[in-house]
């Protein structure tokens, strides 16, 4: 507002510069005496002088051109007419036309106006953005209370066993309560997944010993009867310790799967444990008939894991790829370099699996015969996933032209 005053000022003694040039002295003392008669309100003031301080025209005689103060107070004017209250000094601007000064006044009445008007427009906008605070808080904190009280709801349905429930998230879902609720999701259906799994193996236990248990007690029966013979106790014992290698793998797999081997780690060379494993296998191979060849790359790295659970992986997909093969085959176990780290692979040109059984053959208990009247109890690849999974390696089963194909990922990245 000063400066908007200041350019008024400026650009007013421009104007009566010009009416001194065309019309001269007189020109210019009537021009400033109409000035200073139609500004009843006294808010700008003029007074024109002489060099010597002789007044010429307008309606102030107090305000000397000497003065250097940019703002005089309204106590100091003499005025003909008493100014309005607002009014509380004058921005005094002087400047030179020809010979004599022109010195300029305008109040700062319009300053308080303003001064005014921003005075009631921040006590009212206080008033209103209070008002909005407390309306919007109380909206935001009521939809919080519904949001928290459904995802309470939620959880307290899934605590009582319906896992089926879930948090809806609406809208953009990036606001903090919508994160909270897609991870509970996400916890609620991995743990929906891991039920349905456990009642699954709860089946296929039943399943899968019901058979095994049944023959036990027959032959038993026979042994109480008095007919036994040692071809019933030896079954009986055979069957009997199916039964113990089922639990013991099942047990197995549950340490693996809860990382009990971690503290067990250490920095492993798979080219030696691979060239274990097949020295071992490299007899039963024979007695079968097959060859099992090897590839081991010198430049493998070794990996952080647990030497026996890799061991035991690594011989239960060759002892696989053994059993299932006929006569003749070839099993070969590859150990390579790739850019993220080693890759092992057994691979053997048998009979193979369809696609629709090579995403399930990691389930426990899952056989590919159906009829379950192979040796076997289902586990082998099942343990196989919680040793790879326990080294963060990926294990897939790639397609080939024939026979089948495991492969072990290592990740070094």
């Amino acid at each position: 507002l000063e400066e908007w005053v200041e350019e008024q000022m400026a650009a007013r003694a421009v104007v009566l510069k010009d009416i001194f040039a065309k019309g001269g002295l007189d020109a210019l003392t009537e021009t400033i005496s109409v000035l200073g008669a139609v500004d009843a309100g006294n808010e700008r003031i003029y007074q024109l002088i002489e060099a010597n301080g002789q007044h010429l025209s307008g309606d102030q005689t107090s305000i000397s051109p000497k003065t250097d103060v940019e703002f005089v107070p309204v106590g100091d004017i003499q005025l003909e007419i008493e100014p309005e209250d607002e009014i509380s000094g004058y921005w005094i601007r002087i400047d030179p036309i020809g010979p004599y000064f022109l010195i300029q006044g305008v109040s700062d009445h319009s300053v308080s106006e303003v001064l005014e008007g921003l005075s009631t427009a921040l006590v009212l906008g206080y008033f209103v953005v209070l008002f909005l605070g407390v309306f919007l808080g109380r909206r935001m904190a009521k939809t919080t209370d519904r949001r928290i009280a459904v995802i309470s709801r939620t959880l307290t349905a899934a605590s009582e066993g319906a896992l089926d429930q879930r948090v809806p998230v609406s809208g953009s879902g990036n606001d903090d309560l919508s994160r909270v609720s897609n991870s509970i999701n996400d916890a609620l259906d991995q743990l929906e997944r891991l039920l349905e799994s456990q009642r699954q193996i709860s089946a296929d236990i039943a399943h899968d010993l019901r058979t095994p248990l049944q023959r036990l007690r027959q032959r038993l029966e026979r042994m109480i009867d008095q007919k036994a013979d040692k071809a019933d106790l030896n079954a009986a014992l055979y069957e009997t310790e199916g039964i113990i290698e089922t639990f013991q793998a099942l047990l197995s797999i549950a340490r693996i799967e809860a990382a009990e081997s971690r503290v067990r780690f250490e920095g492993v060379n798979l080219q030696e444990i691979a060239g274990k494993v097949v020295d071992a296998f490299e007899p039963v191979a024979d007695d079968k008939g097959q060859t099992l060849t090897t590839a081991l790359s010198d430049a493998t790295d070794t990996v952080q894991g647990d030497p026996a659970l890799l061991t035991q992986m690594l011989s239960n997909l060759v002892e696989n790829a053994i059993r299932h093969c006929p006569e003749g085959s070839t099993i070969h176990v590859r150990l390579s370099q790739e850019i993220n780290g080693p890759v092992l692979t057994v691979s053997d040109d048998g009979p193979g699996i369809s696609q629709e059984h090579a995403g399930k053959v990691f389930r426990r208990f899952y056989r590919v015969d159906k009829s379950r009247a192979s040796d076997g109890h289902g586990l082998g690849m099942t343990l196989v996933k919680a040793i790879c999974d326990l080294h963060k390696a990926a294990v897939s089963l790639p397609n080939t032209p024939s026979g089948l194909m495991v492969r072990v990922a290592f990740d070094q990245t």
